[in-house]
């Protein structure tokens, strides 16, 4: 979870500068270069993410199953498929930023807006897998 910690925040601080109002071409060049870097980082997150995905289903949530928080693995289980779907429509944003099909500033704010939900979302999940392991202690 550290390393969920520490991406994640890396994105977040460059998304910052996202929810401003953009009007010299400075403002415009500084957005669409943290936007480059946003998606670099999101490309690694989502690699890490994906991986986390799969040590769950093979190991965490079976023990889960097994020790009897079957309703916890399911929940688990959602949100991993939440998260997932998430990733799939801002990977369409990225595509319009690639593709100039919006306003940069329009693609700024919903970049940044469906990042932040991600976030909040994906940082529950890990507070309840904190929550859950300290339960099998």
């Amino acid at each position: 979870h550290v390393e969920f910690t520490k991406i994640l925040s890396e994105i977040g601080k460059l998304s910052r500068g996202l929810n401003k109002k953009l009007l010299s071409p400075e403002q415009k060049f500084k957005a669409m270069k943290d936007i480059v870097f946003i998606t670099h980082k999101f490309s690694i997150f989502v690699g890490m993410l994906e991986k986390h995905r799969e040590l769950e289903e093979l190991t965490v949530f079976k023990m889960l199953e097994k020790k009897g928080f079957k309703n916890e693995a399911k929940k688990l289980r959602e949100t991993h498929v939440l998260v997932a779907n998430m990733l799939k429509d801002l990977e369409k944003e990225f595509s319009e930023f690639r593709e100039r099909a919006k306003p940069l500033e329009e693609t700024a704010a919903a970049i940044l807006k469906m990042f932040m939900n991600i976030r909040e979302i994906f940082m529950k999940h890990m507070e309840r897998e904190e929550k859950i392991f300290k339960k099998l202690k």
